[in-house]
């Protein structure tokens, strides 16, 4: 699928991420189950399409330059909204509830997060499941979108989360700045 007029190809991307999740080509080739060329044609050519040099080749080695960095959290954003829509359309078309998950530290799980779930599912038919983890956790879950609202605390990097009080204390609810709640406001019925 070209993704945009320069000739960007979501399989450069969704490999482009695995590279760099997996150290190297040879490991990505393996995690993909292609061969070890194609991983670095891809790579190659995906530099192609943006004019940037994404990694630092020697012998036997690539390091990932500061801008892969940088575009990865892009990738990772679009891949992962890609991820949605494509499980939003199978839920449609099987007339599957939709599914909100929630990651929170353990310590809310006892006041907090039910009365957070008594909101939701006041307002929606939506099921809700919970995913614990400390607060780093609970931010990388809500940006890889393995989690759809978050319950953590300020200070937190408004350049990533969008957030709204859930209390008087420093604790908040996060969500991606692109995500079907940041329109909605059933997360300011939760205070």
């Amino acid at each position: 699928m070209e993704l945009l007029q320069s000739g960007l190809k979501l399989r450069q991307l969704q490999i482009f991420r695995e590279v760099l999740r997996a150290g190297s080509t040879r490991r990505a080739a393996a995690a993909l189950g292609i061969s070890q060329p194609a991983v670095s044609q891809q790579v190659k050519q995906l530099e192609i399409a943006l004019g940037i040099t994404l990694f630092e080749r020697s012998t036997n080695r690539i390091v990932p330059s500061r801008e892969a960095w940088e575009l990865l959290r892009n990738v990772e954003l679009a891949l992962t909204s890609l991820d949605r829509l494509e499980a939003s359309i199978f839920a449609m078309k099987n007339d599957e509830k939709q599914r909100i998950a929630i990651a929170a530290p353990a310590v809310f799980g006892f006041v907090t997060l039910p009365k957070v779930v008594a909101a939701i599912r006041s307002t929606t038919t939506s099921s809700v499941r919970s995913i614990s983890g400390n607060y780093e956790q609970v931010g990388e879950h809500i940006l890889s979108g393995r989690a759809d609202l978050g319950i953590s605390r300020l200070p937190l990097d408004t350049g990533l989360f969008e957030w709204a009080p859930i209390g008087s204390a420093r604790n908040v609810c996060l969500f991606h700045p692109k995500h079907r709640f940041q329109k909605n406001h059933v997360s300011r019925r939760m205070t």
